[in-house]
């Protein structure tokens, strides 16, 4: 039981940290904390399952679905939740974790939210995404680079040798 605690209080000031270190940055930052291969990506129109804990930047937990043990779904693309998530939940795997440190305006803004996040304050979310049910949308296909042809032909000679 000791350990959990001791964990958990270093992760809250490693959130806290981040978060701190994101104040007064107008961009999304994102750290992808555990990487996943797949075959489809969240994205614009699928309903997505999230855990997510999210931090202020004094280092105190406003909302926490893994402490509740009730996960997060929502519809991305469709204004259901702030900006910052719909910006950083796409593009995810099942089973991969970022932490997102938002800058206030693509947070709760100047309103704050419910007497918890004050006004005009930057937070840090680290978001696991669990499910995905794919959408009307499908995404588009992975980048392709196209080497020209001079570049084919020196990749063709090199796998000769």
């Amino acid at each position: 039981m000791g350990y959990r605690v001791v964990a958990a209080v270093a992760a809250m000031m490693i959130l806290a940290q981040s978060c701190a270190y994101a104040a007064g940055n107008p961009h999304l930052r994102q750290q992808l904390l555990k990487r996943v291969r797949c075959e489809r990506k969240s994205y614009e129109g699928d309903t997505i399952t999230v855990h997510y804990r999210g931090v202020l930047p004094d280092g105190t937990v406003f909302s926490d679905t893994y402490a509740s043990q009730e996960p997060y779904t929502f519809k991305l693309g469709a204004g259901e939740v702030i900006e910052g998530w719909e910006r950083g939940l796409t593009d995810m795997c099942e089973g991969e974790i970022k932490r997102l440190s938002l800058p206030h305006h693509l947070a709760y803004g100047r309103d704050g939210a419910g007497g918890v996040v004050p006004p005009n304050t930057d937070v840090m979310f680290e978001v696991e995404l669990l499910r995905i049910n794919p959408g009307p949308n499908e995404p588009p296909p992975p980048h392709k680079i196209d080497l020209g042809k001079a570049a084919e032909e020196a990749i063709k000679k090199e796998a000769q040798h």
